[in-house]
């Protein structure tokens, strides 16, 4: 299984991989190799394999959440969505975004220790982290037989902080 899944992301990679003049042969190649198949659309691109094992991925400056994303999962207000992404396989889909905002990891870690238990999420897990000049945060959750991360990392400049959110379900 693991392998199937490390064959479909090779896919994925090598079908954002701005290869000129080569990309669609390469991406033919790995489809005939893998036995899945990629469309780019919309400046999404999806990869399917022969079993139903399925994989969005969208990056950029106009980016949405994958489709399904489970809406209460809360999102930080303040921040920009930047890279989205869904992989489902034997039926469960796993959703995963990130997001930038120039809001301090503290700040935003305080937010998402209230915002979860307020959208029905039992915390599982809370660690925060300072070293080297950079903060870090993960919060996990647990919702039913939903698990959620959220990860919260300053970026290396200290302009700008990443938020992390993987769902599971």
């Amino acid at each position: 299984m693991r392998l199937k899944v490390f064959c479909v992301l090779c896919v994925a990679v090598l079908a954002l991989t701005p290869l000129v003049g080569c990309q669609a042969a390469a991406r033919k190649a790995a489809e005939e190799a893998t036995g899945v198949s990629v469309n780019e659309d919309s400046g999404k691109v999806v990869v399917t394999g022969k079993e139903g094992e399925k994989v969005e991925i969208q990056g950029g400056d106009d980016v949405s959440l994958p489709g399904g994303f489970p809406k209460d999962v809360p999102i930080y207000e303040d921040a920009t969505l930047k890279v989205s992404n869904s992989m489902t396989t034997e039926g469960k889909t796993t959703y995963s975004v990130s997001y930038e905002t120039s809001d301090d990891v503290d700040t935003v870690h305080a937010w998402y220790k209230d915002a979860l238990p307020k959208n029905g999420w039992a915390l599982e897990g809370d660690v925060v982290n300072n070293a080297n000049g950079q903060s870090m945060a993960i919060l996990g959750g647990k919702k039913g037989e939903a698990a959620l991360n959220v990860s919260v990392v300053s970026g290396t400049d200290g302009s700008k902080t990443t938020i992390s959110l993987t769902a599971a379900q």
